[in-house]
């Protein structure tokens, strides 16, 4: 996993990292070790290039 960025925000979250993570897995796993360490609880929302979203809607609509 590997840090991308830092983004620090106003509302209900104090910052936003931006992580590249070979899989869901890895994240989970370091979310799980994150909240036993006491440090607090990760929210992750997987993202998406155009590309890749793109070829989603068109699967999509093919089915």
């Amino acid at each position: 996993m590997k840090l991308e960025s830092i983004h620090y925000t106003q509302g209900p979250y104090d910052f936003v990292d931006v992580v590249d993570a070979p899989d869901a897995e890895v994240m989970l796993a370091f979310s799980v070790w994150y909240a036993a360490q006491g440090l607090g609880r990760i929210q992750s929302l997987p993202a998406f290039d155009s590309q890749t979203f793109e070829g989603a809607v068109r699967q999509a609509s093919a089915g």
